[in-house]
């Protein structure tokens, strides 16, 4: 699955394996507990100028450097907390997760705090104030997109992510913003809200279009969009095209 944050859990490697350990005991007392579900981190490796463990309070401090590492996941931070009792992961400062695909193709998000909450495998991604959650994408087959938006929330059961705030979205040689995006990694389609504008450019032609919502494939190879649409299309020489139709395809 091609989501971001099932890195951004990986710090916390040592606090896994101490949840699996209280498993068993929790059976001895009668006390039926739900076994998390942990995202793969086996043979991964865990770097922190401190750690703290605060044992009765369920409790694993990363400070300073926060650094994970396996052969498909890389996530660095300032700082880390894994809350045992709640299941959630926080992270603060500096985040950066990258994931490396079988494909050739590589991810990657960048944010200043993060939540991953462990029972529903999602997570949450914030910017630091004045700036924005970067996700990018790089694909050798079919090229590349980067996203900017004011919060990222990723869904990892029905596998989409979703952008809120003045979301820009750039792919190989469009451009879209809105104020709303869902992408969904399993069709590679973008779906855009709040009065999408794209632009985009070609050898042959340039155009502008908005309207009511808007869908695009991942590399904007292929979008239309709906509703009080109105754009202009012109090749590049020049001469225009005026499009107020209700709906437009490329």
């Amino acid at each position: 699955m091609k989501n971001f944050f099932s890195v951004f859990s990986a710090v916390l490697l040592c606090a896994a394996f101490a949840a699996a350990a209280d498993a068993p005991a929790a059976k001895k007392n009668g006390k039926a507990k739900k076994k998390p579900v942990y995202p793969a981190m086996i043979g991964g490796v865990v770097q922190s100028d401190t750690w703290d463990m605060r044992r009765l309070k369920g409790e694993e401090e990363f400070t300073g450097h926060v650094f994970y590492r396996n052969p498909q996941y890389r996530v660095k931070s300032d700082w880390g907390l894994y809350q045992r009792l709640v299941g959630i992961v926080t992270l603060h400062g500096n985040i950066e997760g990258i994931r490396y695909w079988k494909d050739g193709s590589i991810s990657r998000s960048y944010a200043d705090n993060a939540q991953y909450f462990m029972q529903d495998n999602s997570a949450k991604l914030y910017p630091k104030q004045g700036e924005k959650v970067r996700l990018y994408q790089d694909d050798p087959a079919h090229g590349a997109w980067h996203t900017l938006s004011d919060t990222a929330f990723f869904a990892g059961r029905s596998e989409l992510v979703t952008l809120t705030g003045d979301v820009s979205i750039v792919g190989s040689s469009s451009t879209a913003r809105c104020d709303t995006a869902v992408y969904d990694y399993k069709s590679t389609l973008f779906d855009m809200q709040g009065r999408p504008l794209i632009t985009g450019r070609s050898q042959d032609y340039e155009f502008a279009v908005n309207g009511d919502s808007a869908a695009a494939s991942g590399f904007f190879t292929d979008f239309n969009v709906n509703g009080g649409v109105r754009g202009w299309l012109r090749t590049t020489s020049g001469s225009s095209l005026e499009n107020g139709t209700e709906s437009a395809e490329h």
